[in-house]
């Protein structure tokens, strides 16, 4: 069985699942060799973030045009501090989300975590903004990083997705 990596159509993923932690920063070079990018159009290297993020646990990928990116950049300097309810079976929980605009993430911890002691709340999740491609392809890349052990697949993805509903959509 080939692995993610292996079976990019470009070659041109990294290793997606290796040494990724929720809120540590990072940039594009770090998750894929961009000079493989560089000659494809805005399409195929959005085709491929979300190929490559669709298996793997704890992750979620996603391309947005240049003004959504700034759209989300700008609401969360506006708005750095969101709480987020997150549906699980019997019940939901809570998780706040903290705005990072030098690193371009945001970082998310268990609300409950974050009343007892905000300075040792681990984050459970983070969304990163790589805008290395604004300029040569019009878009940005987003991707979510979950802890695997605190927040499934789906909520990774649908905590994506809210992001950009509410910080990046008019």
């Amino acid at each position: 069985r080939r692995t993610a990596a292996r079976a990019s159509p470009l070659g041109s993923v990294r290793n997606l699942s290796a040494a990724f932690l929720p809120g540590v920063p990072r940039h594009l070079d770090d998750i894929v060799k961009r000079e493989r990018l560089d000659d494809e159009p805005p399409e195929r290297v959005s085709a491929i973030w979300q190929m490559q993020h669709e298996e793997q646990a704890g992750l979620a990928g996603a391309t947005v045009s240049a003004e959504e990116h700034d759209l989300i950049i700008e609401r969360g300097r506006e708005s750095p501090l969101f709480v987020f309810p997150v549906y699980r079976e019997g019940g939901h929980f809570m998780l706040l989300s903290q705005f990072a605009p030098k690193e371009r993430m945001f970082v998310m911890t268990f609300l409950d975590d974050y009343k007892r002691n905000p300075a040792l709340a681990p984050p459970w999740l983070s969304v990163l903004l790589f805008d290395e491609l604004l300029t040569s392809k019009g878009i940005a890349l987003l991707r979510a990083e979950a802890d695997v052990d605190r927040i499934q697949k789906a909520e990774t993805s649908h905590l994506l997705s809210l992001v950009r509903l509410y910080y990046g959509t008019s």
